[in-house]
């Protein structure tokens, strides 16, 4: 869903969503799935590799943005930049979208390596939009979810994207996962008109993907890869 704005609102939308994620975070693990959230969401963690990396470069990021009538920058509402979104895909089909670099550092690089020091407790797995992709042919299927803080409703959304070669993609389609007006289609056939290229650039330091859902059962095609992969983070 698009909200048009201006930068006082967004000041006190940054404000209340920083209080409501810090009062919700310790349920982030556990938080009760919806039954909405849970039949749109059908894409699964497979418990292996996907083919993406015979396909597209991931040892990096993709970035795009909306192009304004003149062909420049178009101010995107749920961009953190209001101007790009960056995205990135894993080879085990774990989606982060519309991720950026935190303040106080200078790079993806050198921002990511600290979150691989920090490990799975660190912020950067308990926000963003975390999901999961699927691949059909040439198409790369994505659903992503933000996990809210209490009282605070479920957003999901997905983007589909057209592989045009190694290190380039293009958005075919976009919209919401549940809860869609008329109005929330129109808007994604909008962005889908407008949208740049999807345009990759290298990384030397990739987190792992500890994402949040990860933890959750519903998540994933089969039982016995989730218990693999909770095991693995006990140990």
């Amino acid at each position: 869903m698009f909200i048009k704005t201006n930068f006082t609102d967004l000041r006190c939308f940054y404000f209340i969503f920083c209080c409501l994620l810090l009062y919700g975070c310790h349920g982030v693990y556990t938080r009760k799935l919806t039954k909405e959230v849970k039949t749109a969401f059908t894409n699964k963690l497979e418990g292996g590799t996907t083919s993406l990396s015979s396909k597209i470069n991931i040892s990096g990021y993709y970035r795009f943005w909306n192009r304004n009538e003149w062909g420049g920058y178009q101010s995107i509402s749920y961009s953190k930049d209001t101007f790009f979104v960056d995205i990135m895909f894993y080879p085990d089909g774990t989606f982060l979208f519309n991720f950026y670099n935190k303040k106080g550092f200078l790079s993806y690089n050198e921002y990511f390596s600290d979150i691989t020091r920090n490990g799975p407790s660190d912020w950067f797995y308990f926000a963003h939009w975390w999901g999961v992709y699927s691949v059909v042919d040439d198409t790369i299927k994505t659903q992503f979810l933000f996990h809210p803080g209490h009282f605070v409703p479920w957003w999901g959304g997905q983007r589909w994207f057209l592989i045009k070669d190694k290190n380039t993609l293009q958005l075919i389609f976009s919209d919401g996962l549940f809860d869609l007006t008329e109005r929330d289609r129109e808007l994604g056939e909008i962005a889908v008109k407008t949208a740049s290229d999807v345009v990759f650039h290298p990384l030397e330091s990739i987190p792992p993907p500890y994402a949040w859902f990860k933890k959750n059962k519903f998540f994933w095609r089969n039982e016995a890869d989730w218990r693999n992969y909770m095991n693995k983070g006990k140990k």
